[in-house]
C-alpha cells in the first residue's frame, strides 16, 4: 500500500519530499523494531517496539488534548492479520501473539483522529492553503476532521518473520469422507475460511495417529499450496478473499512464473518449493540428528 495525499479532503502530513506537499516544515517519523519475545508462562509473542517523533505543533496539541493518537496499522497477508493499535505514548511497545504474523509484516505508522474537529488549521500548511495574509499575520484554511480520519503517516517498516506460523493447522479443516476411497483424499476449495481437506477412512485413520500424521503432513500440504496455486491461476482477484490462501500468497504473488498457461508439472514444482519450511526441511534435520 502507498498512500496518497492528494486522495484526502484534508492536510495529511506525510514523509514525501516535495514542493507541494500539504505540510512545509513539519516531520512524523516512527523507528520500528521486531524481535521474539516469550513471557514468564512460556508464551511466545512478537514484541514491536516504537519510537515516534513528531515536529507539527498543531497536531502534537490534538494528540494532547486526546482528539487524535499515534496509532500502528500491522498487516500480514499471509495469515490474514490486520489490526490498528492506538498508541498512549510516542514510544513503547506492543506485543502480538506469534501465531497471526509469519512472513511479510508491514507496520504502518499512523496519527488518527479520535473525535471530531471543527476547525482545524497549522501553522505549517502549505502555502497554497493561506486564504488571507497581512503583514503581522497569515490566514490558513481551516478543515473539519472527522473521527476515524487519518492525518499522518510514515513510510512502512517491513518485517520477515521466518519461523514456523502456529496458525497452518487452523486453516486446514480434516474431516471423514466414507464416501472416498479409503485411502484417498480431495481438497474443497468452497470455504473462504478454511481448506476442507476430506479423506477416506483408512487414511484419516492414519492422520488421526501421531507418527504417521507427521508422514503424510507433508505430501498433504504440498497438494494444498498446488490447488491454491492453481486458483490464484484462475483467478486472483477471488483467492485473495480467501482467508486459507492468505497462507502462500505472500510466497505465490511474488512468483513471476505464475500465469494462465502455466503447465501443471511447473505448477507442482513451485508447489514442491514452497511446501519445504512445512516438512522437508524437518525431515531433513530429524535424518541428520
Amino acid at each position: 500500500m502507498k498512500l496518497k495525499t492528494e486522495a484526502f479532503p484534508y492536510p495529511v502530513l506525510s514523509p514525501y519530499s516535495s514542493s507541494d506537499n500539504d505540510y512545509i516544515d513539519s516531520a512524523f517519523q516512527c523507528a520500528i523494531n521486531a524481535t521474539k519475545s516469550k513471557d514468564q508462562d512460556g508464551n511466545e509473542f512478537i514484541k514491536i517496539e516504537f519510537d515516534i517523533m513528531l515536529s507539527n505543533d498543531e497536531i502534537k496539541s490534538l494528540i494532547k488534548n486526546k482528539k487524535a493518537s499515534y496509532s500502528l496499522e500491522v498487516t500480514c497477508s499471509s495469515t490474514g492479520y490486520k489490526k490498528i493499535f492506538n498508541l498512549e505514548n510516542e514510544n513503547g511497545f506492543i506485543n502480538i501473539p506469534i501465531g497471526d504474523l509469519y512472513q511479510r509484516v508491514v507496520i504502518y505508522p499512523l496519527i488518527i483522529i479520535k473525535t471530531d474537529v471543527v476547525d482545524y488549521s497549522s501553522r505549517d500548511l502549505n502555502p497554497e492553503y493561506i486564504i488571507s495574509s497581512t503583514k503581522e499575520s497569515k490566514n490558513y484554511r481551516k478543515f473539519k476532521l472527522k473521527q476515524g480520519d487519518m492525518i499522518a503517516f510514515d513510510e512502512p517498516t517491513v518485517k520477515y518473520l521466518d519461523f514456523e506460523p502456529l496458525g497452518i493447522k487452523s486453516l486446514l479443516k480434516v474431516v471423514l469422507d466414507e464416501e472416498l476411497d479409503p485411502d484417498s483424499y480431495s481438497i474443497d476449495t468452497n470455504d473462504d475460511n478454511e481448506l476442507i481437506i476430506r479423506m477416506g477412512q483408512d487414511l484419516r485413520k492414519m492422520w488421526d495417529e501421531h507418527e504417521t500424521k507427521e508422514l503424510l503432513y507433508m505430501p498433504v500440504i504440498k497438494d494444498c499450496i498446488l490447488i491454491a496455486l492453481d486458483e490464484y491461476r484462475k483467478d486472483k482477484e477471488a483467492i485473495i478473499e480467501k482467508k486459507w490462501a492468505n497462507l502462500f500468497l505472500e510466497i505465490i504473488d511474488r512468483n513471476e512464473r505464475i500465469d494462465e498457461d502455466i503447465s501443471v508439472n511447473d505448477l507442482n514444482l513451485i508447489a514442491q518449493e514452497i511446501s519445504k519450511k512445512f516438512g522437508l526441511l524437518k525431515i531433513k534435520q530429524k535424518v541428520v540428528e
